[in-house]
Order: structure tokens, then C-alpha cells, then sequence
């Protein structure tokens, strides 16, 4: 049977060399740290179906370290996501680390103080809820 399986997937099209269909909903998001700024910025883009419909920047206290900002603007992004009533979405980073840290789930986060229980309990009021690495070049944010 699972002969027959793949060589329906091979007459259809071979899933490898099929582009993936993005997420209807995304959330880009970013954040700018440097060691000899008194602050942080952080920005996020929500977009529906490659549509961008809301965004949001600021600047805010300088963080721990590029880490910190990262985690915090990602904490932010999820807190205007639910704001909007958006049950489903797919949030992107250029911070491998952190995506890494949320996509294994680790019980501690050394590197990270509070910012891992409030990012578990932001995500768990989604219904669908992923991250990806997206590469600095992709990352649209404003």
C-alpha cells in the first residue's frame, strides 16, 4: 500500500519540488539592539494572505542583550495578535536562538529570566500557533 501512496504523490507532483503555500496569517517580527544605545526598538508586521493590515514600532528600554529584545518584541507581537481577536497565526523571526528555544520547548531558558513563561502563556491561548525562521533579508518589518 505505501508503494501505491508514492507513486500517487509522484504522478500528482513530487511535494519536493512543490513551493510550500504560506500561511494565511503571519506575523513578522524584529528587533534592533545595540550595546551603546540606552534602548531597544521592536516591531512586528501582521499580514493576511501576504497582505500587510497592521504594524507596530517602538522603542523601549535597552534589553539584557540582543536575546532579551528579541523575546520581548515577540511577547509584544503576540499580545497585539490576541488583541485583534487573530486565533491563527504563524509568527516569524530572523532569531534562529529563539525560535530554536520556542520549537524545542525547553523546560528553562537560561539565557532568559521571565520571557519564556509569559511567551508559554501567550501561545497557549492560540488555536494554531508556529514560528519560523525567517532570514534577515526576508524579514519585511518596518
Amino acid at each position: 500500500m505505501e508503494d501505491t501512496v508514492l507513486n500517487n504523490v509522484l504522478e500528482e507532483g513530487s511535494a519536493e519540488n512543490q513551493t510550500p503555500t504560506p500561511p494565511r496569517w503571519r506575523s513578522q517580527v524584529d528587533a534592533s539592539w545595540a550595546r551603546d544605545r540606552e534602548d531597544t526598538g521592536v516591531g512586528f508586521v501582521i499580514m493576511d494572505e501576504g497582505m500587510m493590515i497592521q504594524y507596530g514600532v517602538k522603542r523601549t528600554h535597552r534589553t539584557e542583550s540582543p536575546l532579551h529584545a528579541e523575546a520581548e518584541r515577540l511577547i509584544w507581537a503576540l499580545q497585539e495578535t490576541l488583541k485583534r481577536g487573530s486565533m491563527i497565526m504563524q509568527f516569524e523571526s530572523d532569531c534562529q536562538q529563539l525560535v530554536n528555544l520556542i520549537q524545542i520547548d525547553e523546560e528553562e531558558w537560561p539565557a532568559l529570566a521571565t520571557e519564556p513563561d509569559e511567551i508559554k502563556a501567550l501561545k497557549s491561548n492560540f488555536t494554531t500557533f508556529s514560528i519560523a525562521y525567517l532570514s534577515r533579508s526576508l524579514n519585511i518589518c518596518v
